[in-house]
């Protein structure tokens, strides 16, 4: 790759004027500071933070695309070297853009997801079929084994939001299954009563989660050890957690290390 040269930038020269009006600012007595705060805004850290992880997410697919398209740009490759390189490319910038999108929609669930939920009354077992059905069509081979509660109450809920958690589970369920392994997706109900609650329930036999990363499963960019190496941004459950909690229901994660893992979607 052509090196490029490097350009000398002059330095600005100081005049008497700059000097002066330095002088003046230095010598200046400081005004008095009018309802500023000395403290930073609560949650400021952590929005600080946020930013400072997104901002590192983005950097990876962004720099594959520059590297990438440089190559292409100086060099003469044959077909399929340059196909590869495209193809990568598009790989990269798919990525890109999906971790744009769920940074958007995080963005805007935690500040008025509820308000875009558009309740109705829905049938469980019908919205995670749906789910599995339009998984299934975009994951050629992937095999999920279903099980449908007899007697299941009606739930409020909004059901494309719904159907977009359930596939963000059966993702996760066969990314990190081996090749072959089961995954389960079910129907369930809880408790009597005014307690009675229905639940959507997704198992997978996969590489489990450690104990120690249990606790923080559903925080925003957090990736276990066990998953680290895998394709991700961390923000999957993140956003189901989110959503869930918008229907005023929850996701509970069971998990043992080696031996797979189940998340359920509660909804009363």
């Amino acid at each position: 790759m052509t090196a490029k040269s490097k350009v000398a930038i002059p330095q600005r020269r100081k005049t008497a004027r700059s000097k002066t009006a330095s002088a003046r600012r230095r010598t200046a007595k400081p005004k008095k500071a009018i309802g500023r705060r000395t403290v930073a805004p609560r949650g400021g850290q952590a929005h600080v933070e946020y930013l400072a992880l997104a901002a590192h997410e983005l950097r990876s697919p962004l720099s594959s695309l520059l590297g990438f398209s440089e190559l292409l740009l100086n060099f003469e490759f044959d077909e399929p070297t340059r196909r590869d390189f495209l193809e990568s490319i598009q790989l990269q910038a798919g990525r890109l853009n999906r971790l744009i999108n769920d940074l958007v929609d995080l963005a805007k669930l935690e500040t008025n997801g509820v308000a875009m939920m558009k309740m109705a009354a829905g049938n469980l077992d019908a919205i995670a079929h749906a789910a599995v059905e339009g998984f299934q069509n975009g994951h050629a081979g992937a095999v999920i084994a279903e099980d449908w509660h007899a007697d299941l109450p009606t739930v409020a809920c909004d059901r494309l939001w719904v159907e977009r958690m359930v596939t963000s589970l059966l993702e996760n369920a066969v990314k990190f299954s081996a090749s072959g392994g089961g995954v389960r997706i079910a129907t369930v109900v809880d408790g009597k009563g005014a307690r009675r609650r229905a639940g959507i329930r997704v198992e997978d036999d996969g590489v489990g989660i450690e104990d120690e990363d249990l606790a923080h499963i559903g925080e925003k960019f957090y990736r276990g050890k066990t998953v680290v190496a895998r394709p991700g941004n961390g923000l999957g459950l993140a956003l189901v957690k989110v959503i869930a909690a918008c229907h005023g229901g929850s996701m509970t994660i069971e998990s043992r290390f080696g031996e797979g893992s189940a998340v359920t979607l509660w909804f009363r």
